[in-house]
């Protein structure tokens, strides 16, 4: 019996919102109340659904990353000042301005520029990927790191190093598991939280073309959606748009779909969320708007394949 080819679909995408910002967008996410907001690189923090969009919060900086956690705080990485602010966000507070430090360095040595964010909501604690600046990243030697910080205790831990610019981290709750894009070196690493409370780390899947993984997301199955990144012309003819693609790879580290996304190549943010887990939410770079992607027939084809595959 023959292998099945993956699943492959052609996204249907919708603008849902444009934003008033001089910066672009990244990582569309969700707060603890179910609201779902974006950030600017020029530091706006805006919420937004599908009819109505406003400005919250200024970072006086150069955003670069966003996460929320389970008690209504927001956490914001800053390339301008090379640390990671953070504010509650659920309170009424007459200051916009997100100011408080959470972290600026490590073992007395400032961070090279936090970069992306990601959330154990079951030990409360947040881990974030200092990679310093994409533009000067690509020829750069392996010095980007990922840390871990208890949000209780705010004790601070290097937990991986020597990686090549990561530009999105996502971590899987129900299966106590970070996934790492490690955008210059094609792959996905995956690092297992262990009985001990030790990362085990591997490298979950090598992908061949394009640059690399620029934002990844995870749905209800464990699956993991990973933007990858294209410059927006392509090298053969630059009279031919290049469109966006993203992969997806089921939790056994198998690609089991592929994406197309028309002529939008440069992602810089994806989001599924488990409470409208039809959509997928995205931003791309050099652009002020979010876009809607459903993929409802998408996943549905996805689970006729994996169930294809165990017969």
């Amino acid at each position: 019996m023959s292998t099945p080819s993956i699943v492959k679909q052609k996204a249907q995408y919708e603008k849902i919102c444009e934003f008033k910002t001089e910066g672009f967008l990244f990582f569309p996410r969700e707060d603890v109340l179910g609201v779902f907001h974006v950030i600017s690189s020029t530091g706006e923090l805006f919420q937004f659904n599908e009819s109505t969009s406003e400005q919250i919060m200024t970072l006086n900086g150069h955003a670069n990353g966003l996460c929320f956690d389970s008690n209504g705080f927001v956490y914001v990485t800053d390339l301008a000042t090379n640390s990671i602010n953070f504010k509650q966000i659920i309170q009424q507070d007459p200051n916009p301005i997100i100011e408080n430090i959470l972290a600026r360095e490590y073992d007395g040595k400032s961070f090279k520029g936090p970069t992306s964010l990601a959330y154990n909501k079951e030990e409360n604690v947040l881990y974030f990927a200092d990679s310093g600046v994409f533009e000067d990243a690509s020829l750069a030697p392996f010095d980007c790191s990922i840390y871990s910080i208890d949000l209780e205790t705010r004790v601070l831990k290097k937990i991986l190093g020597n990686l090549s610019f990561v530009s999105d981290i996502c971590y899987d709750n129900n299966n106590n598991t970070l996934y790492i894009a490690e955008t210059f070196m094609n792959r996905i690493v995956r690092l297992k939280l262990n009985d001990n409370g030790v990362f085990v780390g591997t490298v979950f899947y090598q992908f061949s073309g394009r640059i690399g993984p620029s934002a990844i997301t995870i749905d209800e199955n464990g699956n993991l959606f990973c933007a990858r990144y294209e410059y927006s012309n392509s090298d053969i003819d630059m009279e031919i748009e290049s469109d966006g693609l993203i992969s997806v790879i089921n939790k056994n580290g198998e690609m089991i779909g592929e994406l197309n996304v028309p002529k939008l190549p440069e992602i810089s943010g994806i989001y599924i969320s488990p409470k409208k887990r039809e959509d997928l939410l995205l931003t791309v770079r050099n652009s002020t708007a979010v876009f809607k992607i459903k993929i409802s027939s998408f996943t549905g084809d996805l689970d006729k394949y994996e169930a294809s595959m165990k017969i």
